[in-house]
């Protein structure tokens, strides 16, 4: 997703009518690594499009919730073994193998108490990159699922989709890329190494919730006056 916005005309619909499913399954039985994780998946679809057929899906957000303090008493760290490696070594990287924070990640954060939201794809559809909506997106697929963490984090390969690549032997952090540096910028995430940290005690990630809200309203205003698009 890139930061430079297209003109208004360039939307393929309305902004303002989007809409984000928030999605958990999970098994009736639980495991004890789903109880230590939790997969989310965060879906954006769209209204009409210009040939006036419906919108549908235009694109998707997985989250992973690694929970600290769960029925099980099992560490994320445990429970992300042998499974996505990138959700392993993140984890790993993060917490220690009983789910206490590593010196690295304290010195990141105001607090460790509570659990820490991962960021893992980003997906969405060619038409709507650069149109100035991915703040918001963004940040209103985080939120709702941050009650209760201490941080949100992510990398810089989350532009990746639909999965990371990484193998068995891969360095962490991964190399870094600046696709989508000012979209974490302007939602509150700050850059540490290849690394990108929301501290969810700060005021100032919250304030740029609102700004990202006002600023899809002013999108889709714009959109809707007859003179600024195409499609009648």
């Amino acid at each position: 997703m890139a930061s430079n916005r297209l003109p208004i005309r360039e939307l393929p619909a309305d902004p303002g009518q989007l809409c984000l499913e928030h999605r958990k399954v999970q098994p009736a039985l639980l495991s004890e690594e789903y109880d230590a994780i939790e997969e989310w998946t965060v879906t954006v679809t769209g209204p009409r499009f210009r040939d006036r057929t419906v919108g549908g899906e235009i694109g998707t957000i997985t989250l992973y919730r690694l929970r600290r303090d769960n029925p099980s008493n099992c560490a994320p760290p445990t429970a992300a073994e042998g499974d996505d490696h990138w959700l392993s070594e993140l984890s790993r990287y993060l917490l220690d193998w009983d789910g206490s924070p590593r010196e690295r990640f304290a010195s990141m954060v105001s607090s460790t108490d509570g659990d820490v939201l991962a960021v893992h794809n980003v997906c969405l559809g060619e038409e709507w990159h650069g149109t100035g909506v991915e703040a918001a997106l963004l940040a209103e697929a985080i939120w709702p699922l941050a009650d209760g963490c201490c941080a949100v984090v992510t990398d810089s390969y989350t532009n990746e989709c639909p999965d990371h690549t990484a193998t068995a032997d891969a360095r962490w952090p991964p190399v870094p890329s600046t696709v989508l540096d000012t979209v974490w910028q302007n939602i509150g995430f700050r850059q540490l190494s290849t690394l990108y940290l929301l501290d969810t005690a700060h005021e100032e990630p919250r304030l740029l919730r609102k700004q990202a809200r006002a600023d899809l309203a002013a999108l889709s205003d714009a959109y809707q006056q007859p003179a600024s698009r195409t499609d009648v």
